[in-house]
């Protein structure tokens, strides 16, 4: 292999290794937690753990989220608060989340780190907002 077709290749594989993260970036992104067309809201929860040597599991993280569509987006009131909880009703971890509207679709977010927080392996970690009625609708993840 020559210079000038040495340079080439590595300018392919610059080129290709580039667009592919570019291209990946809005892929990777987590999609928004949208609101369906058949009811006002919808709440998603996303969570991360990792597995202890003991075979439990330990809870990172819990990402809850909730879109709620109204008519009109409201000029105050969209602070709510979102607790996770086990499902026992062990509390987890509990927030207060400022909320953002645009068109008539408001919606809340937080990432929790919840410290120190060791769990039978399986345990299933639901969210539950204020002000909306999600108690046999909760989103729920099981930490395997």
């Amino acid at each position: 292999m020559n210079a000038v077709t040495a340079r080439r290749a590595a300018v392919a594989l610059v080129a290709c290794a580039l667009t592919t993260a570019v291209g990946a970036g809005p892929a990777a992104a987590a999609k928004p937690c949208a609101p369906p067309a058949d009811s006002a809201w919808r709440s998603c929860l996303s969570t991360a753990h990792v597995r202890l040597e003991d075979g439990r599991v330990r809870l990172k993280k819990a990402r809850p989220r909730l879109a709620v569509r109204y008519d009109e987006c409201p000029e105050a009131g969209l602070r709510r608060t979102v607790s996770v909880r086990s499902q026992d009703g062990r509390l987890l971890d509990r927030a207060s989340v400022d909320g953002t509207c645009r068109k008539g679709i408001a919606r809340w977010a937080i990432t929790l780190r919840p410290r120190d927080i060791d769990l039978e392996a399986g345990t299933v970690v639901r969210s539950f907002w204020t002000g909306v009625a999600d108690k046999d609708r909760a989103p729920q993840v099981t930490l395997d």
